[in-house]
């Protein structure tokens, strides 16, 4: 039975995409943040604790926006995604963070 359908655009390996990621102090949101770096993307990191994100920012000049955030703060989550990368539209969003 089929319940549903949908379609994924086929995305361009080669166009530069805009990533939030939560989380990315350490851990999976710390190496999704490094390897989309490594890939040439753009970069709004954010965390708790923005010293490690701070020193990639630092690698990759230009590239990479450290945001100092707790997830749980509704309106400081609102504002960091409206400062992402250079105003631009995010591609991919992830979180690394969860309180359930």
């Amino acid at each position: 039975m089929i319940v549903g359908e949908f379609t994924m655009t086929e995305i361009d390996p080669k166009r530069r995409r805009v990533w939030f990621i939560t989380g990315t102090s350490s851990g999976m949101g710390y190496a999704t943040t490094k390897a989309a770096l490594e890939h040439g993307d753009l970069v709004t990191a954010t965390a708790r604790n923005t010293g490690a994100i701070e020193e990639l920012a630092a690698d990759f000049p230009g590239r990479e926006l450290a945001i100092k955030l707790d997830v749980r703060d509704e309106e400081a989550t609102r504002m960091a995604v409206s400062e992402t990368v250079g105003g631009e539209h995010s591609d991919p969003l992830t979180t690394w963070r969860c309180w359930c």
